[in-house]
């Protein structure tokens, strides 16, 4: 005789499901950074590419992107792969999806008081900045760098905390592309130095998390999308405080003031 097993309850293995990969939300992503672009570019001029990056202009430009393609074929020397193969892999991988998440959330949550962008490749390869955010009434500018870092629970703060010390310690962060605004108030690409420099630390939790909510498209924050901005300005007024008084640089210390405007506007709009 064959024994009927009582149903099994199948929720306990819920437990062991894999997340998705986070190139699984690419195409969203790509799609808000296209819009992102669209919007900017129509009220500034064209100089953010469909991806949200700043675009290399100007005398030097073909310079630049020469430097930028002869560093992208020593990169993918290196691994054995072709620069298309070695792009792809690189669009795919976690560091550059959570960038565009983290652009994609800053500027949903601020932007309707800050400018926010990618780094230009160029400054991207050679300044190792990530994104680039313009106070639009200020016309303050900072720098981020940001990373996934691999381990549960980990956000690698302490590891980036090095990292800011340093660049603020020679002076603060540059931008050969950065922007900023002109005497009749219209923002174009400029070389801008002596830049405050943050670090925007997100966990592999973290992320997953915000690539999920970002995924649903909803106009307002969401609970997970608030505390991780929360977290980031927290984070921004801690760091601010605590490279103030390490800042030797006239220029830099001048920059890190301008900013305590923004960090307040910043708090108001998430509220």
């Amino acid at each position: 005789m064959i024994k009927i097993l009582d149903q099994i309850d199948l929720t306990q293995f819920d437990k062991y499901k894999k997340d998705p990969k986070p190139e699984t939300y690419k195409p969203n992503l790509d799609k808000k950074l296209a819009g992102l672009s669209l919007r900017l570019n129509e009220e500034y001029g064209d100089f953010v590419a469909e991806d949200g990056i700043i675009g290399i202009s100007g005398q030097d430009a073909v310079e630049d992107s020469r430097w930028v393609e002869k560093q992208e074929k020593i990169w993918a020397e290196q691994m054995h792969e072709s620069v298309g193969e070695w792009k792809s892999k690189k669009e795919k991988n976690a560091a550059n999806i959570t960038e565009m998440a983290v652009t994609v959330l800053l500027d949903k949550a601020i932007g309707s008081r800050f400018v926010v962008v990618r780094a230009s490749n160029y400054d991207d390869y050679r300044n190792g900045v990530d994104n680039v955010i313009v106070d639009k009434e200020t016309g303050a500018v900072i720098c981020g760098f940001d990373e996934v870092i691999g381990h549960e629970g980990d956000d690698g703060a302490e590891k980036k905390s090095d990292k800011i010390k340093k660049i603020m310690a020679r002076g603060g962060a540059s931008l050969k592309y950065g922007l900023g605004f002109n005497q009749e108030n219209e923002l174009g690409v400029k070389s801008l130095n002596n830049l405050p420099a943050f670090y925007l630390s997100l966990s592999k939790q973290e992320l997953q998390s915000l690539l999920v909510s970002l995924d649903k498209d909803k106009d307002d924050l969401s609970e997970s999308e608030q505390s991780i901005m929360n977290k980031f300005v927290d984070s921004l007024e801690n760091q601010r405080e605590d490279l103030l008084p390490e800042s030797v640089n006239s220029a830099l210390q001048d920059n890190l003031n301008r900013f305590q405007e923004s960090l307040m506007e910043m708090k108001r709009l998430i509220l």
